[in-house]
C-alpha cells in the first residue's frame, strides 16, 4: 500500500500539472513555466528527504506527515475553484504556487521515503513477492488513476478543474487514517526486530516505543516460525532414525 498511495494521494493527477494549470486558468506559458518548476522542486525535494532521516526524523512521521500536508494542499486547490471569475486570474496563479509547494511536499515525503518504507518493512524471507507484489499493486493504481485524470480536467468531459483537488483530497484522507492504523515505523530497527514485532502482532502505532530483544530465548521460542522451524527439524530427526534401522 505504501507504493499505491504515492498515486492515490494525488500524484497521478499532477502528471498532467500544465494542462491542469491550463484549465484553471493560466495561459500556456505560465503553465509550462510551472510546470517546470514544479520538477525541479523535485529534484530539491529528493535530497531534502535524505536529509530530513538522515538528523533522525522516523518514516512514519515523515510519510504520515507528509501525507496530512498533501491532503491539506489538495482541498485548498479545490476550494480555489471557488474564486469568483473576476480573480480567476489571482486565483489560477495561486493555484500554480500551490502546486510548487505540494511537489515540494511530496518529495520531501511520500515520494522519496515509501522507497525505504518497502526496502525495510518487508520481511527477508518474503521481501522479493513482498515487492514485486506491491509493485504491480502500484502499476494497477497508477492505471487506473492515469485513466480517470484526463476526464476529470478536460473541459469536454467531466470539467472538474480545480474542483479535482476535492476528489484526490477525499482520497488521499483515506490513505492517512489506513497509514496511521497500519504503518509501522522501521527507523532503528533490524530486520530481525521487525520481524519479531509483526510476529508479536505489536500494533503499527508502537513499533517505535516498544522495547524488544530478539536475542530472549522466549522471545524466540515463542513465535510462530520457531515452532515451524522445530517442527522441521523433529521431522528430519524422524527421517534419520528411520534411515538408520532401515540399514540395520
Amino acid at each position: 500500500m505504501a507504493w499505491a498511495i504515492q498515486n492515490l494521494s494525488g500524484n497521478a493527477f499532477s502528471g498532467y500539472s500544465t494542462y491542469f494549470l491550463q484549465q484553471a486558468g493560466l495561459s500556456p506559458s505560465k503553465s509550462y513555466d510551472f510546470a517546470l518548476g514544479q520538477y525541479g522542486i523535485n529534484m530539491g525535494g529528493v535530497l531534502g528527504a535524505w536529509f530530513l532521516m538522515s538528523i533522525g526524523l522516523g518514516r512514519r512521521t515523515l510519510y504520515l506527515g507528509g501525507l496530512c500536508g498533501l491532503c491539506t494542499m489538495l482541498m485548498i486547490m479545490g476550494f480555489l475553484g471557488l474564486v469568483p471569475e473576476e480573480h480567476r486570474n489571482q486565483g489560477a496563479l495561486a493555484t500554480g504556487a500551490m502546486m510548487i509547494v505540494w511537489a515540494l511536499f511530496y518529495q520531501l515525503t511520500v515520494g522519496t521515503v515509501c522507497y525505504s518504507l518497502v526496502a525495510e518493512l518487508s520481511t527477508r524471507r518474503l521481501q522479493i513477492k513482498t515487492v514485486v507484489l506491491g509493485r504491480n499493486l502500484y502499476n494497477v493504481v497508477g492505471i487506473i488513476c492515469s485513466v480517470l485524470s484526463p476526464y476529470m480536467l478536460n473541459p469536454g468531459a467531466w470539467d472538474w478543474s480545480n474542483f479535482t483537488g476535492f476528489f484526490w483530497g477525499g482520497i488521499c484522507f483515506c490513505c492517512i487514517i489506513y497509514t496511521y492504523f497500519r504503518l509501522p515505523e522501521p527507523q532503528g530497527r533490524s530486520f530481525a526486530e521487525l520481524d519479531l514485532l509483526f510476529e508479536k502482532g505489536v500494533s503499527a502505532r508502537k513499533f517505535a516505543s516498544t522495547v524488544i530483544d530478539v536475542f530472549d530465548e522466549k522471545n524466540i521460542s515463542d513465535t510462530v516460525v520457531f515452532k515451524e522451524y522445530e517442527g522441521v527439524e523433529k521431522k528430519h530427526r524422524e527421517e534419520e532414525r528411520r534411515a538408520s534401522l532401515t540399514k540395520v
